[in-house]
């Protein structure tokens, strides 16, 4: 962490003339303007929050990477200390202001996260576009909880996120560079909204993602191979910190088969857990220790397997805050009631999930 936070100075200086009240064409090699793109990254950070240090950390991180020619790399910044959230994009040692936004309104509302989308898909038009999320989160908690991100005590719910998703063309992948959101309720809510969904079961270290590694493979033309090579660059990072002693968790999903794997779980949520069954977690808090188990665990305890092709790849660290060990990690959690401690499906609005419905779970 000491290592991002020694560019802070440098950001400041850089994001300190970051406002416009217009779109600017960004003066980039090779492109101009109302040029398509290859592919269109859209970093949506909302750091309105205790992430202040870590946004500024991680921006300078971008400015680091090296972008492949005919790609772009937008960032939807929503600070504290800014006058207001902006549009912004990146590129290898520095960035410029495309759009700024009212400081009225809100990262965690759906409907302003579709107007941000629907602005960088007009001013960077590409073949394809992807998204990363960066900001807190827990997951599938739909009430009195933050979903995700923490912006002035809002917060957006899985239901909430999966509608601003929502439009005429699916997003070629999710990556969510944030807490707990590599759960099988999450990815079967956004089944409908990308090719590919990227995320951890588990916390993630404040330090995030290392973007001056792994941008360059977020655009790789070979998009799933670049998702698997981002994967194993952040585990990796984490791994061969002994200094940093943090979690590091996440898989690349397909989302097109999240049907089949919810069939597969229908099949066999009827049946009664072993009762030597003790299931994996993947946190030492509470209330997320009670709400994350390891899918892959759950499913050959009633007999049954994950389908192939549901999670292509996974790559985790050893152990949580070296105090949890990872016995079982296949890449996504579920959630099992625990009727010893009164725990049932509509904990924190679990049943207003469509992964609960399509389950009948009550």
């Amino acid at each position: 962490m000491l290592k991002k936070l020694l560019s802070l100075i440098f950001c400041s200086f850089l994001l300190a003339s970051c406002h416009h009240s217009q779109i600017i064409e960004p003066e980039l090699p090779g492109f101009q303007p109302g040029d398509s793109c290859v592919r269109t990254l859209l970093v949506y950070m909302e750091a309105r929050n205790n992430l202040n240090n870590e946004a500024l950390a991680d921006l300078e991180e971008m400015r680091q990477a090296a972008i492949p020619a005919g790609n772009r790399l937008l960032v939807y910044r929503s600070r504290r200390g800014d006058d207001h959230p902006v549009l912004c994009e990146i590129f290898k040692g520095g960035d410029s202001v495309l759009l700024d936004y009212p400081d009225s309104v809100l990262a965690t509302d759906p409907a302003h996260m579709a107007k941000v989308i629907a602005d960088t898909r007009s001013i960077a038009p590409s073949r394809e576009f992807a998204m990363i999320f960066w900001s807190h989160a827990s997951g599938w908690r739909q009430l009195n909880a933050r979903g995700f991100g923490s912006e002035n005590g809002n917060a957006m719910t899985t239901t909430q996120l999966a509608a601003g998703l929502a439009g005429d063309r699916k997003i070629d992948y999710l990556f969510f560079d944030c807490c707990y959101m590599g759960s099988a309720e999450v990815a079967y809510e956004l089944r409908n909204s990308a090719r590919y969904f990227v995320a951890s079961p588990c916390e993630v270290p404040a330090g995030g993602m290392p973007y001056h590694l792994t941008i360059p493979e977020l655009f790789n033309p070979d998009m799933e191979q670049g998702l698997r090579n981002a994967i194993n660059i952040t585990v990796d990072y984490y791994r061969s910190d002994p200094m940093e002693d943090c979690p590091s968790t996440l898989s690349l999903v397909n989302l097109a088969a999240m049907d089949q794997l919810i069939d597969s779980v229908k099949k066999i949520s009827s049946l009664q857990l072993p009762a030597t069954f003790m299931p994996q977690r993947f946190s030492v808090n509470s209330p997320y220790n009670n709400m994350f188990a390891d899918l892959g665990q759950y499913m050959e305890a009633l007999g049954s397997r994950i389908p192939d092709g549901v999670i292509l790849h996974e790559q985790h660290t050893d152990r949580i805050w070296n105090r949890l060990s990872l016995v079982y990690c296949c890449g996504l959690t579920v959630f099992i009631p625990d009727l010893r401690t009164g725990i049932d499906y509509s904990y924190k609005g679990y049943n207003t999930l469509q992964w609960a419905k399509y389950l009948n779970l009550k």
